[in-house]
């Protein structure tokens, strides 16, 4: 099993291919279940993972921008020009406010 990333500051997660995106995106749903062995007046509930059909997903954009300091404001001089460059994302929301990037998933080839 491939350790989880601990190099940002966010909670563990495990390190996937893009390519596997859609087989990793599951939403919790609980079912009522009935043990043979109990009464029927107590119903129980589990909670299962159910999959998600991101294609079935609206898709959204999102454009950011990436502005590095110039040296000369590290330096503690005023600018004379501060370069941003932008770049896109691409997101699905799905049912139930799930919202997964898809930037890298969106565009590889079809197989």
């Amino acid at each position: 099993m491939e350790e989880p990333d601990r190099s940002t500051s966010g909670p563990p997660v495990k390190k996937f291919h893009f390519s596997e995106l859609s087989s990793h995106v599951t939403t919790k749903e609980k079912v009522k279940s009935q043990s043979p062995n109990e009464s029927k007046s107590l119903p129980r509930t589990k909670t299962i993972d159910k999959p998600v059909d991101l294609k079935k997903c609206k898709l959204y954009e999102l454009t950011q921008y990436n502005c590095p300091v110039p040296l000369e404001a590290r330096r503690g001089e005023k600018p004379t020009e501060i370069l941003c460059t932008p770049f896109v994302r691409f997101f699905r929301k799905c049912a139930g406010g799930l919202t997964v990037e898809t930037t890298e998933w969106d565009f590889m080839p079809e197989e």
